[in-house]
């Protein structure tokens, strides 16, 4: 049996930006009261939830940073 190839993340060039339906998917699970560790994974969570919803395989780390970015940015 083959071994299964492992498929590299889709990534987000750094200036593309965040698509506005995954940037509001990430925001709906923002918990700004949460403790810092716990708010960090709920984001990733998200993204995770995101890639088996929609067939994506985007990096959970980078994507929240994207996220973070559009947010600080006010776009």
């Amino acid at each position: 049996m083959k071994a299964k190839k492992k498929r590299r993340p889709n990534r987000f060039a750094p200036n593309a930006g965040l698509g506005d339906e995954l940037y509001y998917f990430i925001d709906a699970h923002n918990d700004d009261d949460a403790p810092d560790g716990a708010w960090w994974a709920i984001l990733e969570n998200a993204v995770t939830f995101w890639n088996k919803d929609h067939g994506t395989n985007y990096d959970e780390n980078d994507t929240v940073h994207a996220y973070l970015r559009r947010k600080d940015s006010g776009a």
